[in-house]
């Protein structure tokens, strides 16, 4: 039975007798420095390739949450009309459903005239929206729309 020490040295001979081989025989060189640089330049293009693709897939998922928060904040502006012409006096309320949550503030700016502003908030993304309306109408309420426009975080 062989020691570690001799399996050891059996081996760097076999390393060292291949890498001899591989410079005593051009041919075989030059084949290898070949395979090495082309297989270098391949992982470099895939790595690059992989990254790219990363932030392609980051920017999608950030603008898929943008859309979803903005989409919370426009059913919330709805519902939030929806409540108005039921109830003139309605001031707002806090709203949860399955993909965000929204915050509902309506200011009474004067007369028939109001402001609507919603947060909502879907994951870590949030969108802000603003309407102002006129109500009119006696016995059925009528909501005009002047103005709605998304504000900036």
């Amino acid at each position: 039975m062989r020691s570690a020490k001799e399996k050891n040295k059996e081996t760097t001979k076999q390393f060292f007798g291949f890498i001899f081989f591989c410079f005593s025989n051009r041919k075989g060189m030059a084949a290898l420095l070949i395979v090495v640089i082309v297989s270098a330049a391949l992982l470099i293009i895939a790595y690059s390739a992989i990254y790219l693709g990363l932030g392609d897939l980051e920017m999608g998922y950030d603008s898929q949450k943008g859309e979803e928060a903005l989409s919370v904040a426009d059913g919330c502006m709805e519902e939030a009309l929806h409540r108005l012409s039921k109830n003139n006096s309605y001031s707002g309320a806090a709203l949860t459903f399955d993909n965000g949550t929204c915050v509902i503030a309506v200011t009474n700016t004067g007369g028939a005239n109001r402001t609507i502003d919603v947060a909502s908030t879907a994951g870590l993304y949030s969108k802000k929206i603003e309407a102002t309306v006129s109500i009119s109408g006696a016995p059925s309420t009528i909501i005009s729309i002047n103005s709605w426009q998304e504000l900036s975080n």
